[in-house]
């Protein structure tokens, strides 16, 4: 068994620790609640005097505290108002004295509540509501990071099978009248987009049971509570996801990266004050959903993988021609056509860097030519090219190389390095060519496609140069 292997089994027994217990906390959580209710209920079956009840009503509405706390208050208020009318009326006062009297005894009612405040908010609930809150926000993360990646996985295959089947109309109607747009992953950095959209669901629930969880500890109000939970979550995950986080990005997966803290923020927000009704039977099913459509999506694209089109064939008569406006292949007036080199060294369309060698075959016909140096220029799929294949021309709308580099032979080899990864760029030919003793620029390799692709923070792309 490798390390690798041990590992794996020790994350999954982890996730399955948290989720016996968040389960285990979720039906602690309904019990307490249901507690809670039956204190509402009971506070509100009590009876008093109008002006008595009108004064709990005023100190009710000036806590800043949760339902059940407040209710809780209310009946110790009410209690207290009864034995103190029943004991004013036994002194010889009437009824409605007795109520005066005693409403008297409490202040005004803005003052109490202010008085209950600061002996129910103290320091020390805070502190425990804050730790509470951060426990429960993780809670949160494992349901969500299982609820989303369940509804994300079975949301594609749904979308998938539509699109194949009563959409395809459609979409075949749509495919000739929009602009393309390609589906690489180096131009949609579909791998960051499916976690940041996976995202939201844990950012969601994290922020409704950190704030739930918080509210009932340090017994503030939810509202109140939710609005620091927002401003916190906004600022921490938005510097997060803006400067820390580096994945390949792309015009598709960088708002689904900036979703992710507005999530955060929603979930701290909306309807917080209600629970969102979750069992274990539920939860276990998720998860075996998980499960089967995680195999299913491996199975279906494996299949789209083994069976994808290989058949396609380059044209490269129109490709040739492309290649000649940058630079004519040379071609000896007694020999022919002669390419004095090769590329080698591998390139990684995840990466930014174009870092070449090229063997030298034929330093004699090397010799010929002066200024010799390398270029590289953006590149276009030819007209009608599939997306999955890797040839281009060079971007008609420009006319110079976006760079170039002077060629040093070092034996028989030279190297080449372009650094791209501050350009959403990703497309790029490299070219060899040096001026003849004509006084013409030819190309002298045969011109490689390079796929590139932008890696870095979300900033990093906002910023980048096209």
């Amino acid at each position: 068994m490798t390390v690798d292997l041990v590992a794996l089994f020790v994350f999954i027994a982890g996730l399955l620790l948290l989720f016996v217990v968040s389960i285990w906390l979720d039906r602690r959580s309904a019990r307490r609640e249901a507690k809670e209710r039956a204190v509402e209920a009971s506070a509100a079956r009590r009876e008093l005097p109008p002006a008595a009840a009108e004064f709990l009503s005023a100190v009710e509405g000036n806590l800043d505290m949760p339902g059940p706390v407040r209710a809780e208050i209310r009946i110790e208020l009410s209690d207290h108002l009864e034995d103190s009318i029943a004991a004013l009326e036994s002194e010889g006062l009437d009824g409605d004295r007795a109520t005066r009297e005693a409403l008297a005894r409490l202040g005004r009612p803005e003052e109490l509540a202010q008085q209950l405040r600061r002996a129910h908010q103290t320091t020390r609930r805070l502190l425990a509501g804050a730790a509470g809150g951060v426990f429960q926000a993780g809670v949160g993360v494992v349901w969500g990071s299982i609820i989303g990646y369940a509804t994300v996985l079975i949301g594609m295959i749904v979308i998938a099978i539509l699109l194949n089947t009563a959409l395809k109309p459609l979409i075949d109607f749509m495919a000739v009248r929009l602009p393309h747009v390609s589906t690489e992953q180096q131009d949609i950095a579909s791998g960051t987009a499916f976690v940041a959209a996976i995202a939201w669901f844990p950012a969601f629930l994290a922020a409704r049971f950190g704030v739930r969880a918080c509210s009932r500890l340090s017994r503030r109000s939810v509202k109140t509570v939710g609005r620091f939970w927002a401003v916190a979550g906004l600022l921490g995950l938005g510097f997060v996801v803006l400067f820390v986080n580096t994945a390949q990005q792309s015009w598709l997966a960088v708002p689904m990266e900036l979703l992710i803290p507005l999530a955060f923020v929603a979930g701290a927000f909306f309807k917080t004050g209600r629970r969102i009704q979750v069992r274990g039977a539920k939860a276990i099913g998720a998860a075996v959903a998980v499960v089967v459509v995680a195999l299913s999506t491996i199975f279906v694209a494996g299949m789209t993988v083994s069976g994808g089109g290989s058949s396609w064939t380059s044209d490269m008569t129109q490709e040739s021609l492309q290649w000649d406006r940058v630079a004519p292949a040379w071609s000896d007036p007694t020999t022919g056509p002669e390419m004095v080199g090769s590329a080698s060294g591998n390139v990684s369309m995840f990466s930014g860097v174009i870092d070449r060698t090229f063997q030298v075959q034929d330093k004699a016909t090397l010799a010929k030519f002066n200024d010799v140096r390398f270029e590289v220029w953006r590149g276009v799929p030819l007209s009608g090219t599939p997306d999955w294949v890797y040839d281009y021309v060079p971007d008609p709308a420009y006319v110079t190389p976006f760079a170039t580099q002077t060629a040093m032979l070092v034996g028989d080899t030279m190297a080449v390095r372009f650094d791209v990864s501050d350009l959403r760029s990703t497309r790029w030919i490299l070219f060899m060519t040096g001026t003849g003793p004509d006084g013409r620029r030819y190309r002298l390799n045969w011109p490689e496609s390079i796929t590139t692709s932008f890696s870095g923070t979300v900033w990093d792309w906002l910023t980048a140069g096209t």
